[in-house]
């Protein structure tokens, strides 16, 4: 077997193939077999497209190679023109664009501007963030002013003093009097509130800004106190102040006065007891204390008979002597330990009225009272008792239940006891101390 030269790629390949095995050329003239049939260029088996189609061979043999026949005939090729090949275009040459000046560049200062501004209001934001953050941590307030102390927000501070300025013990005479108040806490800025306690039916305590107006309302005496959180301040308060008010008409009245000059007095407009079967007398005239009409407005708080008024219950009244057309009138304060007591064995009685109960006595300063502890039956006894005072420095008492006054108790608002403890029971007296005169 004989093997001819492909004239495109020169690979050598068996002459009884009718192409290149690797380009797929036909066989040319020179390397057609001898024998072989020649139909044209109808003897030749092209390859279908790209570079060894049959117009690129065409092209390469100029016309004059053949493809062997295969076995079916081949169509016939299209004649050849014989016009001159024409000349291709020329691709049409694009204007030149116009060159711009090297210096000159798109401008882009408006953006460049709004980015800077964009970057200046994040800044600003971020920064008034962290100043109200910083703020509130601080504890400051809405105005920008700091607390004094380093809580935070909204958090209690306790109280831990309150005072009442310069003043303990004040007197008002006539109901024009005022007293004007200044309340310090510490700390200053505690956020417990101030509250007020004392008889309203006396004086009246009323905020002018960061101070504090008393006011008289009635006759008596009371203890202002000011509360701050645990701590508290008292002020005792006297006053002679007398309002201008009516009497209420009582019930009945005596038609026919046996005396038309006498007129009917009282020693006292206002007063406050403190115990159970406390008594006071109001009168202190020269008609007979029989002869006048008395009475109470409400004898679940206190009697009252011949002038005598007898504490039995909590509260305030009024008791009313009447005789023809004169009324007068006194208020009656019976404070919260007037409580009727249980029935006993004993009670602590003074020495010269040994049968009654002791609730209230006065005395003078170097003024000596003997007190004891009596059973039902008036019997003194003499082992066994321990007598003290509530607070010292107006009175004192010994062992043997002698009472010595000291200094006054008048005007300091102050309620003293004496004190007897027997077979574990405290017997009680209050006792008040005035200069002597």
């Amino acid at each position: 077997m004989s093997k001819v030269v492909c004239d495109i790629c020169g690979t050598a390949f068996a002459d009884t193939a009718n192409q290149c095995p690797i380009c797929g050329t036909a066989k040319s003239e020179a390397t057609r077999p001898s024998g072989a049939a020649e139909d044209g260029a109808s003897g030749y088996a092209y390859v279908r497209g790209g570079r060894f189609s049959q117009s690129n061979v065409r092209k390469h043999n100029s016309g004059k190679k053949e493809l062997p026949r295969t076995t079916e005939p081949a169509k016939p090729q299209r004649p050849v023109s014989e016009d001159p090949p024409k000349e291709k275009r020329q691709p049409k040459e694009k204007a030149p664009r116009p060159e711009e000046p090297e210096n000159e560049q798109p401008s882009n200062i408006g953006l460049i501007v709004v980015v800077v501004v964009l970057l200046l209001a994040i800044i600003s934001l971020c920064a008034y963030i962290a100043v109200r953050y910083i703020e509130i941590n601080d504890g400051r307030n809405t105005t920008g002013s700091t607390n004094s102390s380093s809580s935070t927000p909204f958090q209690e501070i306790p109280c831990t003093g309150v005072t009442i300025e310069g003043v303990s013990v004040h007197t008002f005479n006539n109901m024009t009097d005022q007293l004007l108040l200044s309340v310090s806490c510490q700390p200053t800025d505690t956020t417990d509130m101030l509250t007020w306690n004392y008889d309203s039916t006396i004086v009246k305590v009323t905020q002018n800004g960061a101070q504090w107006i008393v006011t008289p309302v009635g006759p008596g005496e009371t203890v202002i106190t000011v509360s701050c959180g645990q701590y508290s301040d008292t002020l005792a308060i006297t006053s002679n102040a007398q309002p201008e008010t009516q009497p209420t008409d009582p019930t009945t009245q005596p038609t026919d006065p046996t005396d038309p000059e006498f007129v009917l007095e009282l020693n006292r407009e206002d007063f406050t007891m403190n115990s159970y079967g406390e008594k006071h007398n109001l009168y202190n005239g020269t008609l007979d204390a029989s002869e006048i009409t008395w009475y109470s407005d409400d004898e679940s708080v206190c009697t009252i008979e011949n002038g005598v008024v007898t504490a039995v219950g909590q509260g305030t009244t009024k008791v009313y002597g009447a005789y023809g057309d004169q009324i007068v009138s006194c208020i009656v304060r019976c404070s919260s330990t007037v409580v009727e007591p249980e029935e006993g064995d004993y009670y602590l009685a003074q020495q010269y009225n040994t049968g009654i109960a002791a609730t209230d006595v006065t005395i003078s300063v170097g003024e000596k009272l003997s007190f004891s502890i009596r059973a039902k039956d008036g019997t003194k006894i003499t082992e066994g008792v321990t007598y003290y005072v509530s607070e010292e420095g107006y009175f004192t008492v010994n062992e043997n239940g002698t009472v010595t006054g000291v200094a006054s108790t008048v005007g300091t608002g102050k309620v003293i006891y004496l004190c007897a403890e027997y077979e574990g029971v405290v017997y009680k007296c209050k006792v008040r101390v005035r200069n002597p005169g």
